[in-house]
């Protein structure tokens, strides 16, 4: 188990986040912090995650089903924080 380090690009509209945390909840991956910054010249904003401990498979398959979403308007990034 591990935690991550999760930024996501996408489109600036309402449910947006709600169906972010949603995705996160079905891979049983909990958020510990966030931060959404507006892009004001732009119509999307950056979303910044540090998640809590979780398993391998349940980044990879939440990182499959975000980038199927059609408000992800770039390849989430995404950073391995180990737990020493």
């Amino acid at each position: 188990k591990f935690s991550v380090y999760l930024r996501l690009d996408v489109l600036d509209k309402h449910g947006v986040l709600s169906d972010i945390t949603k995705t996160m909840s079905n891979n049983k991956i909990s958020i510990k912090r966030m931060i959404q910054n507006p892009i004001r010249s732009k119509s999307y904003a950056s979303i910044i995650i540090i998640t809590h401990l979780a398993k391998d498979f349940s980044y990879t398959n939440m990182l499959k089903q975000l980038n199927k979403k059609k408000y992800v308007i770039s390849n989430p990034k995404i950073i391995r924080i180990e737990n020493i």
